[in-house]
């Protein structure tokens, strides 16, 4: 019976791992860019949906996704997403954060995390870490890794809040269009 209830603990402690830190708001953080001036992430949530991804230099799955962000951000921008990669490497290696981005050419902005404040408020523990979040701060999508073949979902993903916070056209565009019952 002992053995059972350890078990039962074991069980419900790896479940609260895995899933206690679910939430449906994203937290809102103070962290800083490469010029040193604090930003608070919260400014982003009021336009429209931001792709988050926390890495680090050191972290070879976290290398080989950014490039996919950077082609997402760059086809996606224009519609209104915004994308932060935000480095948690520690204070040590936080100089090599700003050399690689620059020579990769990547275009989205990059936040720095030393201390992973940041990645701790939004439940993670561990790298790559990636956070969808709509209009308003609604978490859309989370996924812990990173395989090839990730991006395409998370484009679609992104694909769907770009849908939900798109402008309706206009009457005078749908009557231009031929669109049914438009008066």
């Amino acid at each position: 019976m002992k053995r059972v209830v350890q078990l039962f603990i074991l069980v419900m402690v790896v479940l609260s791992a895995s899933f206690g830190f679910a939430q449906d708001k994203a937290p809102s953080v103070t962290l800083k860019g490469f010029d040193g001036n604090a930003v608070e992430l919260s400014q982003y949530w009021e336009n429209g949906p931001v792709l988050i991804d926390f890495w680090a230099t050191w972290c070879t799955p976290c290398k080989e996704s950014l490039p996919h962000f950077d082609e997402i951000y760059a086809k996606y921008k224009d519609k209104g997403l915004q994308v932060l990669a935000i480095s948690v490497d520690a204070p040590k290696s936080m100089s090599k954060v700003q050399p690689f981005i620059v020579g990769e050419g990547f275009t989205f902005t990059t936040l720095l995390d030393p201390n992973s404040e940041g990645l701790k408020a939004f439940g993670a523990k561990n790298i790559p870490h990636t956070v969808l979040v709509g209009k308003g701060g609604k978490i859309l999508h989370t996924k812990f890794g990173y395989l090839p073949g990730d991006e395409e979902k998370l484009e679609e993903e992104v694909k769907k809040a770009l849908a939900e916070i798109a402008v309706p056209e206009s009457k005078s565009e749908a009557v231009k269009e031929g669109t049914p019952n438009a008066k």
